[in-house]
């Protein structure tokens, strides 16, 4: 009889109706099943994926020190086909003398089982942190682009600004010129009215203007010029207010932000959409 068979009659003998293994006696078997083929504890434990100490804690019947009931069998199954054993016997002396198994007592140890709900938890918190840095990169290349659509935007030359000066006609001062006295028994020669010199120049015609008016639904920022390169409106408009500005037509528009603006020119609505790149539009209205 080999020593494989003489220790499997040792587990039959250990195993009567009326008795059965205790933790340590499986222990024992354990390690002496081990022996007999020639293998250490770092060997066991590298075959069955175990740490070393799992693999002492099993020999030594001190299942306490290892995960729980569960994966104690789990363990005690895979062993016993390692060393080609009856599995029975020590499975039994684990249901009779191993602690029972309650919720959240079991406390993995080993390096190769992987908890489902931690690692999706992980990945949640993975992704989240993607999502949240694609969204900055979003924001702030649209703040990029917005920045340079402004700085772009264009300003009028400060030498080409016409300084329109007020018509300022100084008039002359009259002087009170008296009369040289007349001699005696001459009469005065009937006065005859001065002929006008010159027709005076009408005031000019105010030029044509026309009324562009903003609303916006959010904060946006405006740039108006107006036909002669002057620039009339330059600034952000908030949500609620509104603006009316005056200029010589054609006047040209940089609009930031564009989806959140209304615009009216003349009493009429502008559509923007057509005139919209990446949120800023720029036309120019006659």
């Amino acid at each position: 009889m080999t020593q494989q068979s003489d220790h499997t009659e040792k587990i039959a003998q250990l195993t009567t109706p009326a008795s059965t293994l205790s933790l340590q006696a499986v222990g024992h078997l354990l390690v002496e099943a081990r022996e007999n083929m020639g293998l250490s504890v770092d060997e066991v434990a590298s075959r069955l994926r175990l740490m070393p100490r799992q693999v002492q804690a099993l020999e030594s019947g001190n299942v306490d020190a290892l995960p729980g009931p569960a994966f104690v069998r789990g363990f005690l199954r895979n062993y016993a086909k390692l060393l080609q054993i009856d599995v029975e016997p020590l499975l039994e002396a684990c249901r009779v003398h191993g602690p029972e198994l309650s919720p959240g007592q079991i406390s993995l140890h080993s390096e190769n089982i992987l908890i489902a709900g931690r690692e999706r938890k992980g990945w949640t918190i993975y992704l989240a942190a993607i999502v949240i840095v694609i969204l900055a990169l979003v924001a702030w290349f649209a703040y990029m682009d917005f920045a340079s659509e402004k700085s772009t935007s264009p300003q009028p030359d400060p030498a080409t600004i016409p300084h329109e000066l007020p018509d300022t006609a100084v008039a002359p001062q009259s002087l009170d010129v008296l009369p040289a006295p007349l001699a005696e028994g001459v009469l005065p020669a009937p006065a005859v009215p001065a002929a006008p010199q010159g027709a005076v120049a009408e005031p000019a015609v105010a030029a044509n203007t026309a009324k562009l008016v903003l609303t916006p639904t959010q904060t946006s920022w405006v740039s108006v010029t107006d036909r002669d390169g002057k620039e009339l409106f330059n600034r952000n408009v908030l949500t609620g207010s509104s603006e009316t500005i005056s200029g010589t037509p054609p006047l040209k528009l940089v609009i930031g932000n564009a989806a959140g603006m209304q615009l009216t020119f003349n009493g009429s609505t502008v559509d923007l959409a057509p005139h919209i790149r990446g949120n800023v539009a720029r036309l120019t209205l006659e």
